[in-house]
């Protein structure tokens, strides 16, 4: 006599198994494999991140409505892959905000902040970039 169990777990398994999480479950054991292929070529074995930073003055509102932008390059022979800003010693009462936060060039990264204080205040915009070893 035939299981009517049979087939069933795998059919509610499948009824789960949607395109993204199956692309989800391939590239997370691609990212967790220790190596990687970017297109035609040599795998590549490992990555360096390096960080770039600029220093930015944040002027105070009275000057200039408070705003300031900086752009950081990628060092040498590096990928910009991200990049951002922070504030120096920041307090609970601080009141910039990062108005733009965006790539300005294949090794660059731009910020764009106001500083709504009445003081002058210290960041850093900051570009993240890789290092590929071939």
């Amino acid at each position: 006599m035939p299981d009517p169990n049979k087939g069933k777990p795998v059919k509610k398994i499948r009824k789960h198994l949607s395109p993204g999480v199956v692309l989800g479950a391939v590239a997370l054991a691609v990212a967790l494999g220790g190596t990687a292929v970017a297109g035609p070529g040599k795998p590549v074995t490992a990555v360096k991140v390096k960080a770039a930073a600029g220093t930015l003055v944040l002027p105070a509102q009275s000057n200039n409505q408070g705003l300031a932008e900086g752009t950081v390059d990628c060092p040498g022979r590096t990928e910009l892959v991200g990049g951002g800003f922070s504030v120096d010693n920041p307090t609970e009462t601080d009141s910039q905000e990062l108005i733009e936060s965006y790539p300005s060039g294949k090794r660059s990264w731009t910020v764009r902040v106001d500083n709504d204080e009445a003081t002058a205040r210290v960041g850093a915009a900051y570009a993240l970039c890789l290092k590929v070893k071939k």
